[in-house]
């Protein structure tokens, strides 16, 4: 068993089967990427019986495995961000990324993604958009001081 079975279901958008895989690893194989994942799927729609406060947990604990994990911390920041409207927390966490990664744009994700372009497309999507929510926080952030 591994990730790459996971995966494989993710790509065929079937989240259930997905998360029913996860549950079967021991807990010797389940890293950062693999709570990544695990919270990305909880999220998506008729995954699971898994409500918001198992995502969270998914997603702080691969930031925690691996706190260099870009990715997770990106997807944390959109998930405190836009689920749990919280963006003091969600601007720690796209600070972090950004601060890391300047230009670059987080990959770790792209192992999901079939073609080029989609990824071309996706990781210029990512870009954008983590750009304008830094900025958004940054202006918040001086406006109150």
């Amino acid at each position: 068993m591994n990730l790459d079975d996971v995966k494989a279901e993710i790509r065929n958008k079937n989240y259930t089967m997905a998360l029913q895989l996860m549950e079967r690893f021991p807990e010797s194989l389940r890293t950062s990427e693999f709570y990544l994942l695990r919270g990305i799927c909880i999220q998506l729609p008729n995954s699971t019986q898994l409500g918001i406060s198992d995502a969270e947990y998914s997603l702080r604990k691969a930031v925690e495995l691996d706190t260099k994990n870009k990715d997770a911390k990106l997807e944390l920041a959109y998930f405190l961000l836009n689920v749990l409207h919280d963006p003091s927390s969600a601007k720690k966490y796209f600070l972090e990324v950004l601060q890391v990664t300047r230009e670059e744009v987080p990959a770790g994700l792209s192992s999901l993604m079939e073609s080029s372009q989609e990824l071309r497309e996706m990781n210029s999507a990512f870009t954008n958009t983590l750009k304008i929510q830094a900025e958004t926080f940054l202006s918040k952030s001086e406006k109150k001081n």
